[in-house]
């Protein structure tokens, strides 16, 4: 007899190899995008905070990094979107990275390029 409770377990084990990613597991991939910016660090951070990007955002900092952010995006199990931001001479670099999923890339927000 399948119940819902079986079901659900089922169905989230089959979505866990699509939307799971270790954080340390994706930053070991290669960047899919990178973007520069003459905007500060803290600038680009806020705002790729505040726009609507592909999950909750989580933003980790390092105090002996003051240099250097990452805001991995989270949605439910997994993190669709990892972007590292790295302060410059000019500004900002931004590094963008995505899970593999079978069958295609996962997209970046287009919109994220407003942050620019």
């Amino acid at each position: 007899m399948i119940t819902k409770t079986s079901s659900f377990i089922v169905v989230l084990a089959l979505a866990s190899p699509i939307s799971a990613a270790d954080i340390g597991k994706l930053r070991s991939k290669p960047v899919d995008l990178v973007l520069e910016s003459s905007k500060h660090i803290f600038e680009v951070e806020r705002c790729l905070i505040e726009s609507d990007g592909p999950g909750v955002p989580s933003v980790y900092r390092q105090p002996d990094r003051p240099d250097f952010t990452m805001i991995a995006y989270s949605q439910g199990i997994g993190v669709p979107l990892l972007v590292e931001l790295s302060k410059t001479n000019t500004g900002t670099r931004i590094d963008i990275r995505t899970p593999r999923l079978p069958v295609r890339k996962a997209n970046i927000p287009s919109h994220f390029r407003t942050c620019l």
